[in-house]
């Protein structure tokens, strides 16, 4: 156990030292519950600072880890410029699972130590980064993900709550190695598809009636909002029959049905063109790309180099998924006639992509250059965006946005602990069937287009 590298400029008496000293004996010999009791009472004297940091790290070798912090705070509070106790607060940190925290105090310890250097401070500091940059990774469901967050540079260096939602969502849905519920034959109910289900509704696809105008509803139970029923939210089309068809029985573009087909289908998103807006550190579009996609990711000229380093490092796992990363510098505003808005994707995404009116204003610029301008076979088929609740008032500007760039949008997912509800946006209403998983409306329009089909829900 280190007992000290550069005592602060304190004077502690005689008695303290000593009591000290016998209590660093005793942690060195392995007697940690001995030395506790004589660092609580060395706590007492008027510099106390050196005794709080051993008595925090005898804590955390009884696994007392709540009482260990407790004991570095108050170290660090006592001698806010000594690296031996933010260092040791760092590591308290770290225990508790604090990556954020612990990185804080380690740096500070880094600075603190001044030209000499803390080799012990930096050595953690760098398992600490590794261990952020891995986190997200690991928390949506691709282990080797590796992010840099870099929480100093600005929004675009930072995982958002949304981003992280979007993704893990992307590899429940289409990952092939993710297990999922529902046994075979079980059907396409919610929380019961898997990729080849979902492959098998969509090679039984029936040509359906219903184009747009034809009887809009928004289903309160479809989007999980009471107040909903009446409003423009556009999250289902009712059923109807086209009166110039002879055949009146309402009809599906997507039916449910039992799935026979084998299960190691292919991934849905393998080979699918995706543009994500609004980037910041890639985790949506990488997460994506780790799934097969050919994926551009976009933001500010600014926030491109970041973007690159990002994607430069997890180059072999995109590979081994199947899927290519491209960095392209793109200012919303500037997206209409933009080499990128014309190159043509089949989906765009984006999450938490806007704060306030301004951005909402943006952000319409650059949907309307996807999805107004160009020719329509080159356009997107789907925006598929995770929006986080901020206040009512950016709430309903983003759903009247939507609508005036001509798009429906219905809820495929909530998140009610981050506040986070990812939207289908489409030109029109996808199915019908208020019944099927989201995941598997979504794998519908992407077989569809891969296909190079048209829906007729899409037809003008």
């Amino acid at each position: 156990m280190a007992t000290s590298e550069a005592d602060p400029d304190t004077a502690l008496g005689d008695t303290s030292a000593c009591s000290l000293d016998v209590a660093a004996d005793l942690a060195e010999a392995g007697d940690f519950q001995g030395a506790i009791p004589m660092l609580r009472a060395a706590t007492h004297n008027p510099h106390p600072a050196k005794a709080w940091e051993m008595l925090s790290q005898c804590l955390t070798a009884v696994d007392d880890h709540i009482a260990a912090l407790d004991a570095a705070t108050s170290a660090v509070a006592a001698d806010p410029g000594w690296h031996v106790t933010l260092r040791t607060l760092g590591r308290c940190r770290l225990n508790l699972g604090d990556l954020e925290g612990a990185a804080a105090a380690l740096s500070a310890a880094c600075r603190g130590a001044g030209p000499s250097g803390d080799e012990e401070s930096r050595a953690d500091l760098e398992h600490v980064g590794r261990l952020l940059q891995r986190r997200v990774g690991h928390a949506i469901g691709i282990p080797g993900l590796v992010l840099a967050n870099t929480a100093g540079e600005g929004p675009s260096g930072l995982v958002w709550d949304a981003g992280r939602v979007l993704a893990a969502w992307l590899v429940q849905a289409y990952a092939p190695w993710v297990e999922r519920a529902g046994a075979a034959g079980a059907g396409c109910g919610p929380g019961g598809c898997r990729l080849d289900e979902i492959l098998h509704c969509c090679r039984r696809e029936k040509q359906g009636t219903l184009r747009p105008g034809c009887g809009v509803s928004c289903d309160a139970s479809l989007c999980g909002d009471p107040s909903a029923s009446g409003h423009t939210h556009r999250c289902r089309v009712s059923e109807r029959s086209d009166p110039a068809d002879s055949d009146h029985a309402p009809k599906t573009v997507v039916p449910n049905c039992t799935p026979t087909s084998p299960r190691n289908a292919a991934n849905l998103l393998q080979h699918v063109t995706l543009l994500e807006l609004g980037s910041g550190t890639g985790v949506v579009g990488l997460s994506a790309a780790c799934l097969g996609a050919r994926v551009t990711l976009t933001d500010l000229p600014e926030a491109a180099a970041a973007l690159r380093a990002n994607a430069a490092a997890n180059r072999a796992l995109v590979e081994r998924g199947g899927g290519s990363v491209a960095v392209r510098p793109l200012a919303w505003q500037e997206a209409e006639g933009s080499a990128v808005a014309a190159e043509g994707y089949d989906l765009v995404l984006g999450a938490d992509l806007v704060y306030n009116d301004a951005g909402l204003g943006a952000l319409e610029a650059a949907l309307r250059a996807l999805f107004c301008g160009g020719p329509r076979e080159r356009r997107p088929s789907a925006f598929l965006y995770a929006h986080k609740a901020r206040h009512p008032g950016l709430d309903a500007g983003l759903v009247r946005m939507l609508d005036g760039v001509g798009l429906w949008h219905e809820v495929l997912a909530r998140q009610p602990q981050d506040k986070v509800t990812i939207y289908l946006c489409t030109e029109c209403a996808v199915v019908d069937d208020a019944s099927l998983e989201g995941a598997t409306r979504l794998g519908c329009l992407l077989f569809q287009r891969s296909k190079r089909t048209v829906s007729p829900l899409r037809a003008s």
